[in-house]
């Protein structure tokens, strides 16, 4: 039989488990995933170079080459498996929670207090709520087009706020001495002005947690950036996934 009437069986496709991380795999996990694609030859050239899960989402076809993985068909059904690892690692860091709180509801002090007490909005008031994720903030807050506090009639609206969109973010601490637990700092979330999207109102933190929200949204900023950076053609940047 000459080389070109052999046949050879087709490279067993993968499936992974949708909880399955594969960034905790360590080397026998990537064996084992090697050996379920029929590509077991391999297992001691990946193991040798310390091929581990959270490597295996940034190699490229050089990478595979080096490896011993001469074979075309071989390298395009392992770069196809590859890519589904990089997008399963992009999809759990873009829908993980890195934050979430309810807005700060009383922020000027003992005098505002008790005109809320007078007024009674705390019997109808329902705190603006935030939640960052990777790829989004999340901003729930009254729609002051309907709110009344004098007959409580409320309605929520929630904004999504692509982290693309976000140009800067900077914190404005409270500092009043005398508020009595009353106050907050304000997180202010700068949008790409070219954009023309409507402005997004100051996030109300708990006084002194500032710095440490807008710390949260630049990194998180700056990991959808490196996350998108790395999805195009030719480009593999590692970030935080």
């Amino acid at each position: 039989m000459s080389y070109n009437e052999v046949e050879f069986e087709p490279l067993a496709p993968v499936e992974l488990d949708s909880d399955a991380n594969p960034a905790n795999w360590n080397t026998k996990a990537v064996v084992d995933w090697l050996t379920a694609m029929r590509l077991q030859e391999h297992a001691q050239n990946f193991r040798a170079q310390r091929i581990t899960g959270d490597v295996l989402p940034l190699l490229s076809e050089d990478h595979l080459k080096e490896l011993g993985v001469t074979i075309i068909g071989e390298r395009v059904a392992l770069l196809a498996a590859i890519g589904k690892l990089r997008h399963g690692a992009a999809n759990r860091h873009r829908f993980r929670i890195l934050w979430e709180e309810n807005a700060q509801i009383y922020t000027t002090g003992p005098c505002g207090w008790i005109g809320s007490q007078c007024c009674c909005v705390p019997c109808c008031e329902d705190p603006d709520h935030y939640k960052l994720t990777g790829s989004t903030l999340v901003v729930i807050e009254v729609d002051k087009k309907t709110y009344n506090s004098l007959c409580c009639t409320t309605s929520k609206v929630t904004r999504n706020i692509d982290l693309s969109t976000i140009a800067g973010v900077t914190a404005i601490h409270a500092s009043s001495l005398c508020d009595c637990g009353c106050a907050a700092d304000e997180v202010h979330v700068q949008l790409n002005s070219e954009l023309g999207l409507d402005e997004v109102r100051p996030l109300k933190i708990k006084k002194g947690e500032g710095d440490r929200v807008t710390k949260l949204i630049q990194s998180a900023l700056e990991d959808a950036q490196m996350l998108n950076a790395a999805s195009k053609p030719g480009q593999q940047i590692m970030g935080r996934i």
